[in-house]
């Protein structure tokens, strides 16, 4: 979620469909912080005790083959060790995330209790891009300032420390947020997905993405939520029955 501040680059701001925003400065004093602490302040920029609901229309488009569409909902909870989320595409198919922050890796869990992933794989899509899990990968090497739809980023090299999948993430410096994210296979020069995001919503004084764009080689998928059917809030102010 974000808390609506004055930015002209809100638009551009943040992945996850749920996140926080705060108009933090990314020296240290007049100090520039280090990558390590950059990146940390990236990882914890999160709200705690919120939560949001969102619905609405995923399409994948893969060259040669029809257009594919079917609804979405996505429902994430902050808490103060962990994100906790549920994603439903289709209306029959369901992932359980948890993310702790302090580990690199997500557990996920279908509705029928197995590991495996098939719907939501067919549309480009992973539950843990969701909850940016990216952002907990083994820190490689800063890469160096970039300017990304006019704004200046610090831009960061991960490793997946299981599968060694890359990303590369462009990280406003200003606001320790992803505008774009890159992903890259085990020594591969040319990412095979890339996410962007397309406009926000702002709800009861929180703001969310509600359209995104994910792309690779021969195809595309959007993601785009309902702007009627988006609840956020603060756990202090209650939590909707039907959140999971």
């Amino acid at each position: 979620m974000f808390k609506r501040c004055h930015i002209s680059y809100l638009f551009y701001l943040g992945l996850v469909l749920v996140s926080y925003f705060c108009p933090i400065s990314y020296t240290n004093g007049d100090e520039k912080l280090s990558s390590q602490q950059f990146l940390d302040k990236a990882r914890k920029n999160h709200p705690v005790d919120t939560w949001g609901i969102l619905e609405g229309e995923v399409t994948h488009k893969r060259k040669g083959s029809e257009t594919v569409t079917a609804p979405i909902e996505f429902a994430i909870r902050f808490t103060a060790s962990r994100v906790l989320a549920k994603i439903t595409i289709n209306k029959d198919e369901t992932y359980t995330v948890g993310q702790p922050y302090s580990e690199t890796q997500p557990s996920v869990i279908t509705d029928d209790g197995s590991l495996a992933i098939a719907s939501l794989a067919n549309f480009g899509l992973r539950p843990e891009d969701l909850t940016m899990t990216f952002l907990w990968w083994k820190f490689k090497q800063e890469l160096e300032e970039t300017s990304v739809k006019g704004m200046n980023c610090r831009v960061f090299l991960l490793e997946n420390p299981e599968t060694k999948e890359n990303v590369k993430i462009y990280i406003g410096s200003d606001y320790f947020y992803p505008i774009e994210i890159e992903w890259f296979k085990p020594e591969g020069k040319e990412a095979y997905r890339t996410c962007f995001i397309n406009s926000f919503k702002e709800v009861d004084k929180l703001w969310t993405p509600d359209s995104f764009t994910l792309t690779g080689p021969g195809w595309r998928t959007n993601v785009d939520f309902d702007s009627g059917k988006i609840r956020l809030g603060f756990v202090s102010e209650g939590i909707p029955k039907d959140l999971f």
